[in-house]
């Protein structure tokens, strides 16, 4: 084999484990960087609601504005679940959506798994524990914009990964 073909495999099989390992990494920073903001996102929540919730809390003529007000922020679809328990831990409300998003593929979903991080805040009344709320994010939404930035990523290693044995090619 020639010098020339040894240089060309040697240059092809380093740009591609680059491709591969920038890659990875890229989509393991984001995923990371997703989670973060989804626990942030959880939390958030939690603590808005439940500071608005808190005066309704304990009547149960109250249920329905407590149910008006969790509707107006779960309905956007960015929480897996909202969960209301009163002081002796009974659910009071309860609301989930699924998990799993339609336009990102299964295999991707198993093999970069978000983790959906609970958020929970206590509300009180005066120096009582009234009950407590646990919001969910849902990690659909993490996982369109981690696949829409796969595929970005990819489409751009490509082109690079392209340009460079075209450049190969030519100087050798």
């Amino acid at each position: 084999m020639s010098l020339a073909k040894q240089f060309g495999i040697g240059f092809f099989v380093v740009l591609f484990l680059v491709f591969v390992g920038t890659l990875w990494v890229n989509v393991h920073n984001t995923r990371d960087f997703i989670q973060q903001q989804l626990a942030s996102h959880a939390q958030d929540t939690a603590t808005s609601l439940g500071l608005s919730i808190t005066p309704y809390v304990g009547d149960e003529e109250n249920l329905p504005i407590i149910d008006t007000m969790t509707n107006a922020i779960f309905d956007r679809g960015y929480y897996r679940s909202i969960k209301l328990t009163n002081a002796d831990d009974q659910v009071i409300l309860e609301k989930s959506n699924p998990k799993a998003m339609q336009s990102v593929p299964s295999w991707f979903i198993n093999l970069f798994e978000i983790e959906a991080p609970v958020a929970t805040t206590n509300l009180n009344t005066g120096w009582q524990i009234a009950g407590s709320l646990q919001v969910t994010s849902n990690p659909g939404f993490g996982y369109e914009q981690l696949w829409r930035n796969t595929i970005a990523t990819t489409w751009l290693v490509i082109a690079i990964f392209v340009l460079a044995m075209v450049f190969v090619w030519v100087m050798v």
